[in-house]
Formats: structure tokens, sequence, C-alpha cells
């Protein structure tokens, strides 16, 4: 999938909105832009949750430590079918924040561009199409048994009412501590081509097995001056655990 002179935001499980962005570089756009006003929820409030209590929409929080703390080997395959081995590590505390989200009614003619892209009216009403959720801290071990991936990394995970945790981490490629590094044959795209690579790991895990994908994001400035424009794509990589195609 590819994306042209746009940026799309993605918090783990859903998409909060996709905005037209000024040309990056020399060029200029002639829009003020501001993508906060756009995005359709937004924080309310954070109160703390322990060990031992229930949120308020109604998961445990140590049911969700049980569930998403531990280690396994589980299939990673590329998207040219080829595979390897993932050691999948997942280390969750008991101590979490609760966050509340509402939609976001700040945005107006005079903030910038209209969203490309608007939330879907669902029926459901505005609780449910911004829903709240635990936020806890998370630790990650993602390394692969070709020396692709070995990361360590510390974020947050998402539980909605579901109990499924949701995560999602982005790198640049000179961040990374593994070997990876795309090539046209096996992810599609030449690196070479493009101004900045940056790698997305974005995974689940509820009672099951965990599950996830790796996406790789590319952009690059287009001419210069007022002409110039600004380009984005989105290159799948990878599929891991219960989920990975074979």
């Amino acid at each position: 999938m590819s994306t042209s002179r746009a940026i799309c935001s993605l918090s783990a499980l859903s998409l909060l909105g996709c905005v037209q962005r000024p040309p990056a570089g020399g060029g200029q756009s002639g829009e003020e832009y501001d993508q906060a006003a756009w995005q359709p929820c937004v924080e309310a409030g954070r109160s703390p949750i322990s060990a031992g209590a229930v949120a308020p929409n109604g998961v445990r929080i140590d049911d969700v430590v049980a569930a998403v703390n531990g280690s396994a080997r589980l299939p990673f395959v590329w998207v040219d079918g080829s595979s390897t081995t993932l050691q999948l590590s997942l280390g969750t505390g008991a101590d979490g924040v609760w966050v509340d989200m509402e939609p976001n009614t700040g945005g107006g003619a005079d903030t910038g561009p209209s969203p490309a892209i608007e939330p879907a009216d669902t029926g459901a009403g505005a609780a449910e199409e911004c829903p709240d959720w635990l936020e806890l801290d998370l630790q990650l071990g993602f390394f692969t048994d070709d020396g692709a991936f070995a990361e360590d990394r510390a974020l947050k995970m998402q539980v909605f009412a579901d109990g499924v945790g949701a995560f999602s981490t982005t790198l640049p490629l000179a961040e990374l501590s593994g070997a990876w590094a795309p090539t046209e044959g096996r992810e599609g795209f030449d690196p070479g081509a493009w101004d900045e690579v940056e790698l997305s790991i974005t995974g689940a895990k509820g009672l099951g097995d965990a599950f996830g994908t790796v996406s790789a994001q590319a952009s690059r400035v287009n001419g210069e001056g007022p002409e110039g424009t600004a380009e984005a794509a989105l290159f799948d990589v990878a599929t891991w655990g219960s989920g990975a195609a074979r």
C-alpha cells in the first residue's frame, strides 16, 4: 500500500486520522497545518490504577499481567514467503494508568486543512468511537534466529475491554540493534530511493499466542522550492506469531 503526499497517524488498534501535510524541505504549502486539531479523539484525563484493581472497562489488571508476561518461540514470515523463528518476550507490571478519551471538538476552519479521512460514523455513540483504555508499561524482547532483529525496547501497551494488550513501536533504521535492512527483492522497495526509512513493530497478546506485523515507512522530498512535494509509502515486511502468513 502506498500513499503520496499524505501522513497517517495510527494507534495500536485504530486509525486516528489522515491529513494533508505541507511539503518538507524547501517546499511551501501556503496552508497552516495542525495535526492535533484534526485527530478525532483526544485524552480527557489520566488516573492511576494499582495491582488487584479492576479497570472501568471491566479488565482486571492481574489477569492482563498473567496473560501477557512470558516468552515464546513463534513463526516469523517475511513478505516474500521465506521464514525464520522469533523469540518474543513480554513483561509488564501490575500498576497502570486509566486513559479517558473523548471526541475532539477543538477543530475548526481556522486550524488548518480538512482531514482527508473522517472517523467512521458507527452509530454506536461517541463513547464507543473514542474508547478508553488501560495503559501499562511493557518491556519487549524481539529477537529473530536469523539476526535481523535483536530489539529490547521499553514501550506502552493499551488494553481495551476485550482484555487484549496491544503495542506498537517505531524505530529509525539507525536505532535497530539487529541487522535488518530492506532489500528490493524481499520487501519490494529500494531503500536508496528514499530519504528516510523507519520500521514499525506492532503486536497483540491475549490468552492465546501473541501475533503481529512488521512494516516499513519510507519518505522522501521530490523537487525543491515551492514545487517540492513530500511523498510517503508503507511497505509490508513480515507477519509473526499466530497470524503469520505461510
